[in-house]
């Protein structure tokens, strides 16, 4: 995929590095040695795909959006997933600027870049291999650390369909990437309503998005939300035999071989235990 800037703009900007070092070799009066460092520094942004977040103007915001950029893609290439490079993702309709506006707005809302589906052997595996270099939280004898209930695993196709065909905002490349801010307090909002009842209010966080935010927590030395036995609602609806079904998503309570488990129940049930996590983009 091309570069968000017309190639001509980055050659343009290419040379003007080397002449800049040039007149500084030179004539070092002519530039100073902090023009150079900040012209270097713009070039290396873009050759790097970070061109795209030239665009936010609070610089604590752009350095956070870089390392959760770089987290992200660290999380899905363990697992043999490939994240398109920022540049890559604005090309395809996502803007970095308008989701670091919301984070100032929102300071308790993060990033979650993310495949909007998967399969779930890959979603499993990426949360697998996310949490083995971790050792703040305790180990598990299972291969596979995300506990999904029987009939979620055998709907997991249409699951993933469902959440395609709902989804609203810009998707990027083979695996659909998307972005969006998501509600990063401990617990989740609206607790006692049911699927059907949440939606009406709010659009609802994709699994794997869920998923990948509760492991750059981990990453990044936090603590997962949705601890003590509470959880979220998570896209999408299933049936099973005409009874239409929705899932919610929460960490295992401490004594639990498994990190995360993915459970299913009614789209009507209304379960005190289980709330949402707002999205804003």
């Amino acid at each position: 995929m091309a570069e968000i800037l017309p190639p001509e703009i980055f050659t343009a900007a290419g040379n003007a590095w080397d002449k800049a070092h040039e007149r500084h070799i030179h004539t070092s009066k002519d530039v100073g040695s902090a023009a150079i460092s900040a012209l270097d520094a713009t070039v290396r942004e873009v050759k790097n795909g970070f061109g795209a977040l030239e665009v936010i103007t609070n610089p604590e915001i752009k350095e956070l959006f870089k390392r959760d950029l770089e987290d992200y893609k660290t999380i899905f290439a363990e697992a043999d997933i490939n994240m398109p490079s920022p540049n890559q993702l604005a090309q395809g309709g996502i803007d970095f600027g308008h989701l670091a506006e919301l984070k100032e707005q929102l300071s308790d809302y993060d990033l979650v870049v993310t495949p909007l589906t998967l399969p779930l052997g890959a979603t499993c595996q990426f949360v697998s291999k996310a949490y083995e270099p971790k050792p703040n939280i305790k180990s598990t004898r299972y291969a596979r650390r995300l506990f999904v209930d029987d009939e979620v695993a055998d709907n997991w196709e249409g699951i993933m369909k469902g959440t395609m065909n709902n989804w609203q905002l810009p998707v990027v490349g083979d695996n659909k990437w998307t972005a969006f801010m998501l509600f990063n307090r401990e617990q989740p909002q609206d607790q006692g309503l049911s699927y059907n009842q949440t939606k009406r209010l709010k659009a609802i966080v994709p699994v794997v998005g869920y998923a990948a935010y509760q492991m750059h927590r981990v990453r990044q030395g936090m603590p997962p939300v949705d601890t003590g036995g509470v959880s979220s609602w998570v896209a999408s609806e299933f049936s099973i035999n005409y009874y239409a079904c929705a899932l919610h998503i929460g960490w295992n309570n401490p004594d639990s071989d498994r990190l995360m488990a993915i459970r299913g129940c009614g789209t009507s049930l209304k379960m005190e235990d289980v709330g949402s996590r707002a999205m804003a983009a």
